[in-house]
């Protein structure tokens, strides 16, 4: 192992499922694109849909020309519960990839009333903070027995 892969930090990958629900263990700061399906999310956290900044697409025009995109950054609270409605990962379309969520009205710190859809680029959702709620970990449990039965199984030496 080189110097560079030590200085590397370690973590767990995890990938949901559609269903899992997590709870954010710490605020999540991310950019809310003003796309159609964001629309009625992103004027519930008090923004106007259209009036954000110009940020890159990351995908480019037929004359080669960098494309824009107007979003908002925006911050839901440590606590917040989210369901993943949707995961979209294609090969050679990674401007596209994204996870959208669904949040019942309940499930944000101080406002039991907001509620909604949206989705978040895959940069950004990578970078969650959260801890799973129980029925989610009941489907995680397999791969949890799975991993610890290997660790556990003789080194074949």
């Amino acid at each position: 192992m080189s110097k560079k892969d030590a200085e590397q930090p370690v973590s767990r990958i995890t990938i949901p499922t559609i269903g899992s629900d997590l709870i954010l263990a710490e605020p999540w700061a991310f950019m809310l694109y003003h796309e159609g399906r964001n629309a009625k999310f992103l004027t519930s956290l008090g923004h106007t849909f259209g009036q954000g900044i110009e940020v890159d697409s990351g995908r480019e025009n037929y004359q080669g020309d960098r494309l824009k995109d107007t979003a908002s950054e925006v911050a839901l609270p440590t606590g917040t519960k989210l369901k993943v409605d949707r995961i979209y990962i294609k090969k050679g379309a990674g401007a596209f990839d994204s996870v959208t969520f669904s949040m019942k009205k309940g499930n944000y710190p101080g406002d039991k009333q907001k509620s909604g859809r949206f989705w978040a680029k895959l940069n950004d959702v990578n970078r969650i903070v959260c801890t799973w709620d129980e029925e989610t970990l009941k489907r995680f449990t397999h791969v949890s027995l799975l991993t610890q039965l290997a660790a556990e199984a003789p080194s074949g030496e």
